[in-house]
């Protein structure tokens, strides 16, 4: 499975480069699992698809666990943590595994009929994931 999760321009910039290793997120897509891809799409001025990468693990504990457990690849401060999840009492991070850049970004109108781009998260189709995994950046 691979989901398209909308990430603000800040912090695709601190995944690209490898500063945050975790996706936080206040609610998980349902099935989200070890294994599955998560494609990236960064919102404006960007507004494309910029990279994917596998998840390494899924963690939903209280917000002090998930802060001890991420602080250290968080890419973003206590504060900023705390003020994200401040009405929740369980927190989400998605553990980002192996990053794949694509060559060039894939605009959500190449990707999909919709070019709306999603609030959080959206499944992709297999033919869509494909589309993303051919434009990756050759690692091999």
């Amino acid at each position: 499975m691979m989901i398209l999760l909308s990430i603000k321009q800040v912090y695709c910039d601190l995944i690209l480069n490898g500063t945050k290793r975790f996706e936080f997120r206040k609610k998980l897509p349902n099935g989200l699992k070890k294994g599955d891809e998560v494609a990236i799409y960064c919102t404006r001025p960007v507004s494309r698809v910029i990279a994917y990468f596998r998840v390494s693990d899924v963690i939903q504990t209280t917000r002090q666990s998930l802060w001890r457990q991420t602080r250290l690849a968080a890419g973003i401060n206590y504060k900023t943590f705390m003020g994200y999840f401040s009405a929740k009492k369980q927190a989400n991070a998605i553990r980002i595994g192996k990053l794949h850049v694509l060559n060039t970004p894939l605009s959500l109108g190449r990707l999909r009929r919709n070019r709306t781009p999603p609030q959080s998260f959206l499944y992709l189709t297999d033919s869509q994931s494909r589309m993303v995994r051919e434009r990756a950046v050759r690692t091999e």
